[in-house]
């Protein structure tokens, strides 16, 4: 098949020897249908193992960017995006660092892309480590909704949001309605995306495919919490909204995130970071 896709790998203080993603989709590219991959580094610094920079790892060629700034998924996706656009590829599958595809995950892609030539988004089931039900999630309200496990077929996305990794996406069209929200930089940034896709493109192909995904969601450092729920205020207020009534959904959700953590933890710091990071929006 001459369909070509581009893997997009987003590091965050990860070598990419250690990405579960990627080498885990290359252990089952035993014919070789990737030959590229981008890798988008968000670490503070740059690994000492040389082998992203040098630009072969297992046998593929490798665009290494290194961001110190650590500006996200958004930025990641989207100048994976546009460097698959400069070489050709018609598609690009986004990963994360932690997600375990199995041996045949190349193959049923390829085959998705085959039957189904008018669709521009192809998605995975994803299953947390603990065998959780996690995407594609029941959108509404800007938020999604744990369902029911879904058979694969052809579904909407005014109903249905898959999450990031693990989307293959048409390169095209995934540029052509403003790729990813780059202010909203890690939380809501893959149902922001979908909403702008869902413009022009309105279903999705649910394969025959099933990932593991560390959510990592179980972190009881209170410190930890703290910085994860400043970025989900960051993110939540830089969505972008067209009514008040989306001022007034987003706010909710923030809030009483704030309000599920005070109790989780027994502590009221989150409080004062909602008011600073959301209601005021400072940085």
């Amino acid at each position: 098949m001459n369909e070509k896709i581009l893997p997009i790998v987003v590091l965050y203080k990860k070598e990419l020897q250690y990405a579960d993603s990627i080498n885990s989709l290359l252990e089952g590219d035993v014919d070789g249908c990737i030959t590229d991959i981008f890798v988008y580094d968000n670490s503070p610094k740059q690994h000492s193992n040389a082998a992203p920079v040098s630009g072969i790892y297992k046998n593929r060629n490798v665009i290494y960017i290194h961001d110190p700034k650590n500006s996200g998924v958004s930025a990641a996706y989207n100048s994976g995006m546009h460097k698959a656009k400069c070489l050709g590829f018609k598609y690009v599958l986004l990963l994360d660092q932690d997600t375990i595809f199995p041996v045949d995950a190349m193959g049923v892609y390829f085959q998705s892309i085959k039957d189904n030539p008018g669709i521009n988004l192809h998605a995975p089931k994803l299953l947390t480590l603990n065998g959780e039900f996690c995407s594609p999630l029941r959108y509404a309200m800007h938020r999604g909704f744990v369902t029911n496990e879904l058979d694969p077929g052809v579904y909407s996305l005014d109903k249905y949001s898959p999450i990031n990794s693990g989307m293959l996406l048409d390169v095209k069209m995934a540029i052509s309605v403003g790729g990813y929200n780059k202010a909203v930089y890690l939380d809501f940034s893959d149902f922001q995306f979908i909403e702008r896709l869902k413009d022009k493109s309105k279903e999705f192909y649910l394969m025959p495919l099933t990932l593991k995904q560390d959510l990592s969601n179980e972190d009881e450092n209170h410190k930890n919490l703290l910085n994860r729920y400043a970025i989900y205020c960051e993110c939540a207020r830089n969505c972008e909204r067209l009514t008040v009534y989306d001022d007034f959904i987003y706010f909710m959700m923030v809030f009483i995130r704030a309000i599920k953590l005070t109790i989780r933890t027994k502590k009221l710091k989150f409080l004062p970071v909602f008011y600073k990071k959301y209601v005021r929006g400072i940085k």
